[in-house]
């Protein structure tokens, strides 16, 4: 075999390799991708604009390494389908550019829910992580759903 033929083949050979690498970190990468969407559902809305726009507001203040908030995030996550019709469902992410901004009008620690009525009035705050349950029975009695 000649020389040129042998390099040819390990280009091919080590293209064919790359293909393949790439081909399986994107199966890798969608896998993730997928296996986050499940454990999370939809995501929660950043956007502090909704609260006062004819629905009541639940905003959950958040830091991701803070695992009260986390545990908090989680606890409303279970409870958000049965009220979502009813009541809007905030995350603000306390370290965000969103959230820095919602802090400066509204003071409030991560790991804390802040319910708001229709016309934007703070009803309560929450703090620390609640079963869901409790949470549960806090919307209904707050709302009076």
């Amino acid at each position: 075999m000649s020389s040129k033929f042998k390099e040819h083949m390990l280009s091919i050979h080590q293209q064919k390799g790359f293909a393949s690498k790439t081909v399986l970190a994107s199966l890798f990468v969608g896998g993730l991708v997928v296996s986050a969407w499940i454990m999370l559902g939809a995501s929660f809305s950043s956007d502090p604009d909704l609260i006062g726009k004819g629905k009541p507001a639940v905003v959950i203040m958040y830091d991701g390494g803070d695992s009260v908030s986390a545990n908090l995030k989680y606890g409303y996550k279970k409870v958000r389908e049965e009220y979502k019709d009813s009541v809007e469902f905030l995350l603000i992410n306390t370290l965000s550019p969103n959230g820095l901004a919602f802090l400066q009008h509204t003071p409030a620690l991560a790991g804390t829910a802040l319910y708001y009525n229709a016309a934007g009035e703070k009803l309560k705050v929450l703090q620390g992580p609640k079963d869901v349950e409790y949470l549960g029975a806090s919307i209904k009695k707050t709302f009076g759903i």
